[in-house]
């Protein structure tokens, strides 16, 4: 979900203030259509951004469907070793992406992957660079300022034109990457 729908962690305190993210949504956030076709997560994020998250994923509908029990106290959750239910935090979710990815990476990176892939595709579709910017923020659910000082990758924002064109037309999606993904990590590669 934190990749799929570029969705904030979460936590504790910001729940306790209404705000929340992917640890602290509740069964009252998530809505299917009448088919379970697709999923509406709906709920109030950081400094009160309304947020929608569509999930049409079939595998994360089929989680979600398995985990929407109206009389949990928090959406995610798992059963522990000794078979007691506990409630997904970003303390483990944190502990896990590190554990597989290592100690470099957080939840967060999740999110400025995608706000990079959203502001590159955009670019390669004729966005100048403020644009581009802004659907990025849109996609994350922040503002200009916030996005492309913390979620696109500058270069995104420093390559030029030729540069984009030129990495987009040479990726490709796969059954692990879209389009943007693979020309997100071609730049990256390129520009480090």
């Amino acid at each position: 979900m934190i990749d799929v729908g570029l969705m904030r962690v979460g936590n504790a305190d910001s729940a306790a203030n209404g705000h929340h993210g992917a640890t602290t949504l509740h069964s009252d956030h998530l809505d299917f259509d009448a088919d379970d076709e697709y999923a509406e997560l709906n709920y109030v994020a950081k400094s009160g951004k309304v947020r929608t998250v569509v999930v049409e994923d079939d595998r994360l509908l089929d989680v979600l469907l398995d985990l929407a029990a109206p009389d949990t106290d928090r959406l995610f959750w798992f059963t522990d070793d000794d078979g007691s239910e506990c409630q997904v935090s970003s303390a483990v979710i944190n502990r896990t992406i590190a554990e597989l990815v290592g100690p470099a990476f957080t939840a967060k990176d999740f999110r400025t992957w995608g706000g990079s892939s959203a502001a590159l595709a955009a670019r390669a579709d004729g966005a100048p660079i403020l644009e581009a910017v802004d659907l990025a923020a849109a996609a994350l659910g922040n503002t200009r300022a916030v996005a492309r000082s913390s979620y696109v990758h500058p270069a995104v924002l420093d390559a030029g034109d030729e540069t984009i064109t030129r990495i987009w037309k040479c990726s490709r999606s796969s059954t692990r990457l879209t389009r943007a993904d693979s020309a997100l990590a071609k730049l990256l590669r390129q520009s480090a």
